[in-house]
């Protein structure tokens, strides 16, 4: 006598990697590979669409974006691209529909590329880190992609010096000494310090700049070679209830450069921040930990200064975070700007004070942000890739919430690529309710070559195998020679062409698109029992014939290793969608734990439903 099961629900749990297949509930499953999880069925998932070649010749395109122009919306767009033939960098702008190539501007190779749009998308600011950020803009009604033109954020590198206040105190001889460390050593060939003596009604008494370990006027610098930091000693001129206050400052006019810009509301952020000497090229600060902010643009225009040091600036700041660490990436929330280092997450919030334009909180010293672009928002929340968990933060430290512990946690990091991982990036493919996580792993040659997929209503992930690409971004796709208007894709740079995802059922070289599930370690009967696998069932549709292979595999020992290797394998076919014309596979094999692999193989290029799954069981004996 047999037994049906039915394995019903299948869209309800989706992949779950990190736990042991024998605690799967029976509608989870230990792979999935380019299906999705809706409508209470497993889908294949669409593959690629070649766009066609957009990069030059041979050379690789690094980084692709997508600039919703106002001028163009909501029918066309600009793709924004960088390709490099290795020595340079080229910034490339071209309309979804055109053909014409604008190319903005060149660099030298070895930023990491990044972009934010301004002024509710009239502008689009690009950085690679490493050089002074540009920022595109365009006129009203302006549909001419070769007119569009580049130009560095003014006031971003107007000559200045550097001015970093590192003491400022009120003087008592009962209780203090003369001699104040300056906390570190000071390099004299690219920074000088500046030093006062004020009285106690605030006018300074004497100034002296210093520029060597010397005796400059009421002061002498010295090395104290046990701490290796600088000490500053006051001449008996300082007095109770006077004050001190040293500077340090860049002897020459100084570069500055940020590893992340981003906008918020009508002024920008910049962070991870490095100022260089103009004249010999060294660091004269590197500040990891620190943000900057712009004066507040004019409506339709680009902020015109961010130095904090200028005469008469409103919002211009510059922030030192709390905790240590690089920053990675500051993403706007319900009004604030957060700031996210590599583990720590900070705020910035306006004040409404003219004085005070901005407060900075440590919101959680515990999480942060793994690299730019692993932060996203969705629905009034963040999600998070951060060092060590991939998390929900909605602005509360007690509310950030894991979406990955016990199903893809592990996977993750494990196989995240340790020299390449900072390619890591995150996008929204609204579309489909989902979150794409694209990587490069542990196979990797140094391109992204997977997808971890959340879908963030139905709290399920799935994953994508497909070409190894470089820059991930959403946009509109021309595609049969008509711009999907309104239809947003993901947006991916091969080689040197451009891809969409989820519009065809083949791959960018047009073969087909093979998609997996697999299920291992299934106990269906009592621990004592064996069972005899009589047969299995797919309801499976489709609007077109397809095949589906179905391998089986057994085993008796929860500690062996599974196989599919030499073992039944079954096809069905579907005609038209009309009914399967053979649903039901004959198996006929005996074991403790039973196991599927359901694939199309590298042969199909049409889609399928899978909605339920049913096996017949019997009894075979008891162990």
């Amino acid at each position: 006598m047999s037994d049906i099961i039915q394995f019903d629900n299948l869209a309800q749990i989706g992949l779950l990697k990190d736990i042991p297949d024998l605690t799967l509930p029976n509608n989870g499953f230990s792979e999935a590979i380019n299906v999705r999880f809706i409508n209470n069925a497993i889908i294949k998932m669409k593959g690629e669409l070649d766009l066609g070649e957009f990069g030059n010749g041979n050379n690789d395109i690094i980084y692709v974006d997508y600039w919703a122009n106002p001028n163009l919306t909501p029918n066309n767009g600009y793709y924004i691209y960088v390709y490099t033939d290795g020595t340079f960098d080229y910034v490339c702008l071209r309309s979804v529909s055109g053909d014409v190539v604008n190319l903005l501007y060149t660099e030298t190779t070895g930023g990491s590329w990044q972009s934010t749009v301004f002024q509710g998308g009239n502008i689009l600011i690009l950085n690679n880190g490493k050089d002074v950020p540009k920022y595109i803009s365009d006129i009203d009604n302006n549909t001419d992609a070769s007119s569009i033109q580049a130009y560095d954020l003014p006031g971003w590198n107007d000559d200045y010096s550097t001015l970093e206040e590192v003491i400022n105190l009120s003087y008592n001889s009962d209780t203090s000494n003369r001699d104040f460390s300056l906390g570190r050593e000071i390099d004299f060939n690219i920074t000088k310090i500046l030093a006062y003596i004020l009285d106690d009604q605030g006018e300074i008494l004497h100034r002296s700049e210093i520029e060597s370990v010397t005796t400059e006027g009421e002061f002498t610098i010295s090395l104290d070679t046990a701490t290796n930091t600088h000490i500053i000693t006051a001449s008996t001129a300082l007095q109770s209830n006077y004050s001190i206050v040293v500077y340090i400052q860049s002897v020459d006019k100084v570069i500055l450069t940020a590893g992340v810009i981003r906008s918020f509301g009508n002024l920008l952020i910049a962070g991870n921040l490095r100022e260089t000497s103009v004249s010999s090229g060294e660091t004269v600060r590197r500040l990891t930990g620190a943000v900057r902010t712009s004066d507040v643009a004019a409506p339709g225009s680009i902020p015109a200064n961010w130095n904090p040091f200028a005469a008469g600036v409103s919002t211009a700041d510059e922030f030192i975070l709390s905790a240590t660490g690089i920053v990675q990436d500051i993403v706007e929330l319900q009004g604030r700007a957060y700031v996210y280092t590599n583990h720590s997450i900070h705020s910035i919030s306006p004040t409404g004070n003219p004085n005070v334009p901005f407060s900075l909180s440590v919101v959680s010293s515990a999480y942060g942000a793994h690299s730019i672009d692993s932060v996203i928002e969705v629905d009034g929340k963040h999600i998070v890739v951060g060092a060590n968990d991939i998390y929900m933060f909605s602005g509360h430290p007690g509310n950030i919430q894991s979406i990955a512990d016990d199903r893809v946690r592990y996977y993750f990091y494990d196989n995240l690529h340790k020299a390449y991982g900072y390619k890591l990036k995150v996008i929204r493919n609204q579309r489909y309710n989902e979150i794409w996580f694209a990587f490069p792993n542990s196979n990797s040659t140094g391109k992204i070559n997977e997808v971890l997929i959340y879908n963030y209503r139905k709290n399920l992930w799935t994953k994508r195998i497909m070409s190894e690409f470089d820059g991930i971004s959403v946009g509109l796709v021309e595609f049969n020679s008509e711009v999907d208007s309104n239809q947003y894709y993901p947006i991916m740079a091969s080689g040197n062409t451009l891809i969409a995802g989820d519009l065809t059922y083949t791959d960018k070289l047009n073969t087909p698109y093979s998609s997996l599930i697999e299920r291992t370690g299934i106990e269906i009967r009592p621990v004592f029992d064996t069972e005899s696998l009589k047969g299995i069932y797919l309801y499976l549709q489709s609007d077109d014939p397809v095949k589906l292979d179905l391998l089986i595999s057994q085993k008796n020992n929860p500690s062996e290793a599974t196989s599919f290797d030499n073992v039944i394998t079954h096809d069905f076919y579907s005609n038209s969608g009309v009914e399967l014309s053979d649903y039901k596979a004959d198996v006929r094999i005996t074991g403790r734990f039973m196991g599927y692999r359901i694939s199309d193989g590298d042969s199909n290029s049409n889609g399928w439903t899978l909605s339920s799954i049913a096996v017949e069981i019997a009894k075979a004996g008891r162990r």
